[in-house]
């Protein structure tokens, strides 16, 4: 069995802008993938680590934008390649 995913390990993520139920909108926040989760209800989970405090956070695929210029073959930035 073959598991594919929109974002790799390593990978800088966005999340969504939010609102929340009383009209805010929750601040958009940069986060780097640790680990992809595929569950057996067939959603894809990411495990993120926020940069300035180590705090990690699960994430579904819908609530996340990726970074276009990382590599998912190689698994990482073009610069971290060579």
């Amino acid at each position: 069995m073959k598991f594919e995913s929109k974002f790799g390990i390593g990978e800088i993520v966005t999340t969504k802008q939010r609102v929340r139920d009383d009209g805010a909108t929750y601040q958009d926040a940069l986060f780097r993938v640790v680990c992809v989760q595929f569950d057996l209800d067939r959603h894809t989970s990411y495990i993120c680590r926020e940069p300035m405090q180590g705090l990690m956070t699960s994430f579904l695929e819908p609530e996340l934008s990726g970074d276009p210029f990382f590599n998912q073959e190689l698994g990482c930035y073009p610069e971290q390649a060579e």
